[in-house]
Parts: C-alpha cells; structure tokens; sequence
C-alpha cells in the first residue's frame, strides 16, 4: 500500500515490484517527508543533523569540533532521583542529593538529561491542562504524571522566583533549572529548499526579542525525573588504529527505566559477570579499552582480562593479562581506558571478567545490572489488564509501550555466583523470567584497537 501511494504521487517511478532496492524506497521516503512533513516546524529524525565544517568560535573562524575527531560514550551517569516518593510511590518532597549532584555535572560542563511532563504534544499546540507560564516559559508539574517529552538541564537559578509560574498552579518555593528544549526556536533553524523549515517556531524563553528554545522548569516539578549526564571523548579515534568494538548487548534496557521497577542485583557473596569474545579483525590488536553497566553509585569496578585456553571451561580459564580497578560516583555505563599492554593475536579468544561491588553499612556487597525489557506476550496482557481495568493513561505501565527481544547466545556470557561459573543461557534466576521479560547479554564491551601498519601489509 506505501509503495503505490509512492508511485501514485510521482515519488517512486518503477513499476516493477521485483526491482525495487531499499535505496530506492529510502530515498522516495525522504523526498515525501521533506515535501510534507518537514514543513511542520520542528526537528524529527529524519532532519537534516549535518554541521558545517568550520565554526565560530570564540569570535574566530575553526575547524568545528563536532567534526575534528568522532567522540565515543565514556560515562551514561544515573543520577539520584530529583524527588522523593511516599509509599504509594507518589511525590513527596524534594531530594537535594539528586539536586545537588545535576548542579555537580553541570560544573563539570556535562548538560544533563531528563524527563518530565509537557502539557502539549509539539510546539503551538493549546493545552487542557496547561502547566506552562508562556509569557515566562516558566513550566511547573503540581500533579504526578508520567514524563512524556526530554530536555537538557543546562543550568540553574536558585531563586526563580514562583511568582514566575502560573498563578494558579505555583510550587512551594522558589528554584528553577534552565533547561534546553528540541521544540524550535527564531534564531536557530535550517532553512529548506523549498520554503519550510526545520526548527523554526516562536518557543522559548525571549531573548533579544527573538524566542530562544530555553525555557525554566520549577525544581518542585513532580514530573521531572530520570536525569542522566553523558561525558564523551575523542580517545578512541585518535588511538592510531583501526577501531573494532565487541559487544552482544543490543537491546534497550526499559525495565528500572520508565518505572521504579529494581532490576539489580546484589549479594553478600562473590557475584561476578563476563562477557567472552574472539579477535575475529584477522589481525593482531591492542585491547585500549573496556567497559561495564555498573548497579548502584560509588560502585568499584575490578576488570579482569584473560586470555583463554582452547576448549576453556569457564571465564577465567586461561591467562591473566591484566587487570583495572575504578571507582564510578554514579551508576551506569562506564568505559575504562587500560594501560595498552595488552595485545590480543588474531582469531584469539578472550574473556572480560568484572567483580562490581559497594561499601554499605560497613558490609561488601557484590552486584550486577542486567538489561531487561518486557516479553512481547508479557506486554500484551499488561496492556489488555490495564485497558479492561480503566487505567487512566497518566497511570499506566509505561515499560509495556514496548517490548524487548534478547537474543543470547551460548557461550556469549557468563556469570559467577554460589562459588561456579554458568552460562548465562542456563543461569535459573534468569531462564525462570523469560516467559516475562527479555533479558540481554551484559552490558560488557571490548574496544580493540587494529595495528593499521600490519593492515596495509595485508592489502
């Protein structure tokens, strides 16, 4: 049905099914988005995200960062929730660990993310419960509801004074976040060929007579939550080699995410997990760096590499080539550069061991953070009980808007718990749940670095 409305509206030429490419469909989609949808003034994924290659910066024309070099993740920090909750779970006041650690970032220069509640869908819509002050772009959320739309925290004001909010819908106290929206704004928009733009709308707070796409967001908003900082750095392609990064986590973790819903965990016993890959470049490489999804904040982290034996039984298997210990302030991801002695032959197999554990009361405890979706089947019927029970959508099970499929091969990951190491396929605290969730590899990744001096010996 989509390829004849693209042929019928002069989109897609060829008449014949058989002779259609994906680069063809692509390129007919593109043409229809940009003649219809990109006049609607706001960015979508399918905008256009290039830069130019040189930049004004600091009043002098340079080559643009954004295009220097290609940064890769290094921290997805989860910060401390921005609010406490009752024992319905409901809001209950604020939390100045969350509050003070998201102005920790800010010093640091990391824009934080997070969700929170918009009135409307897109820009210049009316809404019927408006909780923005739009002649102050000041936005307060009196009541628990779910978040629908994310920002960047970009800064703060301790004293935003309340009167700023709507006057009918005022937080208790003074105290508000700049935050940085994606809804458009009148003085940076790209302009299109033929007439619309992208980007473009009167949002934001007013500076200079023009609307700038910031707008303040009380910190008393009972919506505002998930905040996570993200620092990069260009190390990775700068490293003097070919890049080849080894994983098999590949599914989104919504599960703790959207909901309060704990997935970690932990144990006063020794807990440890594994990922095993094989050097399958063709060539000799250098292991630069790792990584790990760590449980809980002020984690450490012991990364063991070792280089396993033909017919390994278990992880640890093989040689010890080295190891790293560090300490993360938050939980999340985290990639850890090693010392660069530690070379992997080609067609090697290796194996990244890593024991996480936390200091509480004066007890060593020992954890981990699985990815966990919801099951298809399992999605389904929350959302079939929910509808048959007439919850409303403000209070519905946001972890079943989409589901998960976890493809986990034997021999991909390990873990060790109870003084044995076992395939995660066959470990039973996680094949028990499978009928309800979709539970990934661990989030335990390989970053080679290929010698490029023995590749154009191949060549």
């Amino acid at each position: 049905g989509f390829l004849g409305y693209l042929r019928r509206n002069g989109y897609l030429t060829e008449t014949d099914n058989s002779k259609v490419t994906a680069e063809m469909l692509e390129d007919a989609t593109l043409k229809l988005y940009m003649d219809n949808l990109a006049t609607e003034n706001c960015y979508a994924k399918q905008a256009d995200w290039s830069i130019p290659e040189y930049t004004i910066i600091n009043g002098k024309e340079e080559l643009s960062r954004n295009i220097r070099a290609g940064f890769s993740l290094v921290d997805g920090n989860e910060l401390p929730d921005l609010f406490n909750r009752d024992a319905d779970g409901k809001w209950e006041s604020i939390n100045w660990d969350g509050i003070n650690a998201v102005k920790s970032e800010l010093y640091a220069g990391h824009g934080v993310i997070a969700g929170f509640k918009a009135d409307t869908s897109k820009p210049g819509e009316v809404s019927e419960n408006p909780m923005m002050n739009s002649e102050t772009w000041a936005h307060y959320t009196n009541e628990d509801l779910n978040t629908n739309h994310m920002i960047c925290i970009v800064g703060w004001d301790d004293e935003y004074p309340v009167a700023n909010f709507l006057e009918d819908k005022q937080p208790p106290a003074d105290g508000a976040w700049m935050v940085k929206n994606s809804w458009g704004s009148e003085d940076d928009y790209i302009e299109l060929e033929n007439g619309g733009t992208i980007g473009y709308d009167p949002h934001g707070i007013v500076e200079d007579g023009k609307h700038s796409g910031y707008l303040w967001i009380s910190y008393y908003d009972k919506s505002l939550s998930y905040a996570e900082s993200m620092t990069f750095d260009s190390d990775l392609a700068e490293a003097g080699g070919e890049l080849a990064v080894m994983m098999y986590d590949y599914m989104p973790s919504l599960v703790g995410v959207r909901t309060d819903e704990d997935t970690r965990e932990e144990n006063t016993s020794v807990l440890k997990t594994a990922n095993v890959f094989t050097n399958d470049t063709g060539l000799n490489a250098q292991l630069y760096s790792v990584s790990a999804k760590t449980a809980h904040p002020n984690a450490t982290v012991t990364y063991s590499v070792y280089l396993l034996k033909d017919g390994f039984r278990n992880p640890e298997d093989g040689e010890l080539l080295g190891t790293a210990t560090a300490t993360y302030d938050y939980a999340g991801f985290h990639r850890e550069k090693l010392d660069g002695s530690i070379a992997i032959g080609a067609g090697e197999s290796f194996a990244i061991v890593t024991e996480e554990t936390v200091v509480e009361n004066g007890e060593t405890l020992y954890e981990y953070a699985p990815n966990i979706s919801y099951s298809k089947a399992h999605a389904e019927t929350v959302k079939a009980e929910e509808a048959e029970k007439g919850i409303s959508s403000n209070d519905r099970d946001r972890n079943a808007d989409e589901y998960g499929i976890a493809v986990v091969n034997k021999g991909e990951s390990f873990i060790y718990d109870n003084g044995i190491w076992t395939d995660w396929t066959e470990y039973e605290p996680r094949t028990r749940l499978l009928d309800d969730y979709a539970i990934d590899n661990f989030s335990i990744k390989a970053y080679l670095i290929v010698n490029i001096s023995e590749a154009e010996e191949t060549k």
